[in-house]
């Protein structure tokens, strides 16, 4: 993959065939919504997909353009404050007000574990997978579920982590990767 690369497949009657060569050979060219395939192999590596179902919800969490996203900044950069009310969508439907940390520091969006399982979001048809993840509070195996919640008059549809933020400020933590399309303003609760 130093030089070139050469697509061959194999024909079930004429063998070996070379369909193309490639000058700048390598995973990372090969881009589906800006985002270089090597990264995207390696967030499925070690997944178990239980059925189709299960397969296409991990596929749309982790491959799925951020497109509503993309929308909010050619209309506008909405500013917001580190520190802001989100209405968090149930299993139901039903749009539950927390408040929530927007922080800029942290690249993914972590829901408390009992807010999640009060709306019925950590329950087996909502886990995508398990994963290990590092934080300020050590290494722990969390849960990562589809969420879905309201912030400054958008909806924004996400994956998030469910951890145990028992005695902190906000029992949701919403990452700059969920942030596309908002200036956040420094600021006090």
């Amino acid at each position: 993959m130093g030089y070139s690369g050469v697509d061959i497949v194999l024909h079930p009657e004429k063998g070996p065939m070379v369909l193309e060569i490639n000058a700048q050979p390598g995973l990372q060219i090969q881009l589906c919504n800006v985002t270089g395939l090597r990264r995207r192999l390696n967030k499925i590596e070690d997944l178990e997909v239980r059925d189709i179902e299960h397969g296409v919800k991990i596929a749309k969490a982790l491959f799925a353009e951020r497109f509503a996203s993309r929308v909010a900044v050619e209309e506008g950069i909405k500013t917001v404050g580190v520190w802001e009310k989100v209405k968090v969508v149930s299993e139901k439907g039903e749009k539950i007000e927390v408040q929530a940390k927007l922080d800029t520091g942290a690249w993914k969006t972590s829901i408390d574990k009992d807010l999640a399982e009060r709306l019925n979001l950590s329950g087996k048809n909502n886990i995508l997978w398990t994963k290990f993840y590092k934080s300020g509070l050590g290494k722990e195996k969390r849960k990562v579920i589809n969420l879905s919640f309201y912030l400054a008059g958008g909806k924004i549809n996400t994956t998030a982590s469910v951890a145990n933020r028992e005695g902190l400020r906000t029992p949701l933590i919403i990452g700059r990767r969920d942030l596309v399309g908002f200036l956040v303003k420094p600021g006090g609760i």
